[in-house]
């Protein structure tokens, strides 16, 4: 009887500690802050092993996590963070399932990941990083897939992958990166596919690819960074699909003639600082490509392997290839997304361009040094940019020949540092608006024939520093700016009656540093109220500013103005007023009244006045009023000016004569 009170007694202990010892527990959670408390989880949660919330040990004095062996599971987040006494976690040994993410960041002493060698599920990522002393893997043994991110990064000591040998498919991203010691990915023999990115970033120590013979798919970014000894793509044999980007950058390949498996890249390839890559040979299977980047490839040249993509939706960029004199290979590309060439001192042209119909975005064209380099011959066929336009610093470009056909530009248009390039034409006669700003300088232009057909500018209007400019040719048929007009420092330019058709500006309208300009004659037509701004500045021949837009502007005494610099009558606000009122002054009057001596030291005397009242003003060069009075006698004191050139304006009953008197 006693023994089977025994037995019965005995079975009711092996079924409530079985029962505890399989119970949920912690829906809240829980963190560990001390090595006691981590010693007394046993006494405190007898029988919790399956922990519904998360546990955090995060910047604590733990040295082991011994006495968590019960725990089978945690159902939230597990993180174990900026440990740096912990050397092991063996007392995870218990540990197969985590519900969500588990982070390992940041323990200075940890050396592996010994006690993980039964988890074979996590629900999220796994983010492994900046554990200094981490040397090995091999505990993640049992993990075959991942729904979310594996990121393994910032371990120097780390020499092998082992530990991810079963790794299958991981659904987000997989970053190896900054593990200096690491030689091998061969260890992912087995991974498939990645849904997200797969990043191999400064991984000086890896040689080869190998490894990698099974991947079919990679859903992001495949990208392979700071990998110098890498010196082909050996392993990448079998690679089908990338829906993002491929970018390899700091490797020494040549070629990516291991790539032939590979169809679709759905954004840019990117190919750059590969110092040892001479062609794109192995790219000629790809049957989409969603753009084009290649930056610093000093050895390459040939790019003709590109010749059955027609589209470049992601866009396309030539930047710094010092070897690359042509673009053959992309000729059958018919529309793109932004283009940028730009610093390629071997360029011949933009000849392997020959299709590209529309570019969806800005397209922007520089620093390309070759003397070959003279025009955009090749983009014949392009008729619309998205965006903007912009052609500087092309130091043999000769013309804009290639633009031909251009009818369409979304924004602004910028031509300037271009010195050989002395006529517009033939290039963009076929544009009749520009949205945005048109700005033009530092060109060797002689006129604006090429521009013809310009009817509108929806922004400022920018013409300076173009030392060659002889005439306004070619703007015959512009009718208005939407900005401000600046035609500056354009010191051989004589005229502006080629400007006669416009009637509006919406901004500044601004004259400055014209030597051989005499007068306004062309901006009569400008609506006054259109003008925010006047400025009429350092031109010292430009004496006619009394046309009747610049007349009705002056009207109003609130409406901003600076004028100086400029020779009589245009010296000032007063004196163009002045020339305004006096706009019907016979040219007997003008011609008679003189002023003697000039130069002078002190009074100077004015001669054959016209009868009556007689008023005189005279400006400094700056335009600043100095002296101003009636006229008792015929002398007029200029004691205490300085030396100088004084603009006299001399109003009588007859009208008003401008002089120019020079103060010794």
């Amino acid at each position: 009887m006693a023994m089977k009170k025994f037995l019965y007694a005995l079975c009711l202990y092996l079924f409530f500690s079985g029962f505890l010892s399989a119970q949920p527990c912690l829906p809240d959670g829980i963190r560990f802050t001390s090595q006691a408390q981590v010693d007394s989880f046993p006494l405190l949660h007898p029988g919790c092993s399956r922990i519904e919330g998360s546990i955090l040990i995060e910047e604590t004095d733990i040295t082991n996590l011994d006495s968590l062996r019960q725990a089978t599971s945690v159902g939230a987040f597990l993180t174990i963070y900026a440990n740096p006494q912990l050397e092991s976690l063996a007392g995870l040994g218990s540990l197969d399932s985590v519900g969500r993410d588990f982070y390992i960041y940041g323990n200075e002493a940890l050396t592996s990941l010994h006690g993980l060698e039964n988890l074979s599920y996590v629900g999220g990522e796994i983010r492994i990083k900046d554990n200094t002393a981490l040397a090995s893997l091999s505990a993640l043994g049992q993990i075959d897939s991942l729904a979310g991110n594996l990121i393994i990064s910032g371990h120097p000591q780390l020499a092998s992958l082992e530990g991810l040998n079963s790794l299958a498919y991981v659904g987000g991203n997989l970053e190896i990166v900054a593990s200096d010691s690491l030689q091998s990915l061969a260890p992912l023999q087995n991974l498939t596919a990645v849904g997200g990115d797969l990043r191999f970033v400064f991984l000086d120590g890896v040689s080869s690819l190998q490894g990698l013979e099974n991947l079919d798919s990679v859903g992001g970014e495949l990208v392979l960074l700071g990998l110098p000894g890498i010196t082909n793509l050996a392993g990448l044999n079998n690679l089908r699909f990338v829906g993002g980007g491929l970018g390899l950058a700091q490797t020494g390949i040549s070629n990516l003639a291991e790539l032939e498996s590979l169809t679709h890249i759905g954004a840019r390839l990117t190919l750059s600082n590969n110092d040892q890559l001479t062609t794109l040979q192995g790219a000629g299977q790809l049957a989409y490509l969603g753009g084009l980047s290649l930056n610093h490839n000093e050895a390459l040249t040939d790019i003709t392997a590109l010749q059955q993509i027609t589209s470049l939706s992601a866009g396309l960029s030539i930047n710094g290839n010092d070897a690359l004199n042509s673009l053959m290979g992309l000729h059958n590309v018919t529309e793109t997304g932004p283009v940028l060439i730009i610093v390629n001192p071997s360029l011949s042209g933009l000849a392997g361009l020959g299709q590209l119909r529309k570019i969806n975005g800005s397209c922007y064209i520089s620093r390309n040094d070759s003397n070959a380099f003279t025009s955009l011959a090749g983009l014949e066929n392009l008729d619309s940019i998205g965006r903007y336009l912009r052609v500087f610093n092309m130091p043999y470009l000769t013309s804009l020949q290639g633009l031909d056909n251009l009818s369409y530009i979304g924004d602004y248009a910028l031509i300037y540092n271009c010195w050989a390039m002395n006529s517009l034409a033939p290039g963009l006669e076929s544009l009749t608006n520009i949205p945005g700003e048109l700005n033009i300088h530092n060109t060797g232009l002689t006129d604006m024939n090429g521009l013809n057909n310009l009817t509108a500018v929806g922004g400022d209007f920018r013409l300076f520093k173009n030392s060659a400019l002889l005439s306004l040719e070619g703007l015959e048929n512009l009718e208005s700016v939407g900005g401000g007009l600046e035609l500056s420092d354009n010191f051989r330019l004589p005229s502006l009656a080629p400007l006669s058709n416009l009637s509006a500006v919406g901004g500044y309208l601004k004259i400055d540093q014209s030597d051989a300009l005499n007068s306004l004659e062309g901006l009569e037509n400008i609506g006054p109220a259109t003008i925010t701004e006047l400025i009429i500045t350092d031109s010292p021949n430009l004496s006619a500013c009394g046309v009747q837009s610049i007349c009705d502007y002056l009207a109003n005494p609130d409406n901003p103005a600076t004028i100086s610099g400029n020779a009589p009558s245009c010296n000032s606000r007063e004196e163009v007023e002045a020339a305004c009122v006096a706009g019907s002054t016979s040219d007997w009057l003008k011609s008679r009244i003189s002023i003697f001596p000039n130069p002078t030291y002190g009074p100077v005397q004015l001669t054959s006045l016209p009868p009556g009242a007689v008023t005189y003003k005279i400006t400094d060069g700056r335009g600043q009023r100095v002296r101003e009075g009636r006229l008792a006698s015929g002398e007029i004191s200029l004691s205490g000016l300085p030396a100088g050139v004084y603009s006299f304006m001399i109003q009588t009953d007859e009208g008003i004569v401008a002089r120019r008197v020079v103060k010794l």
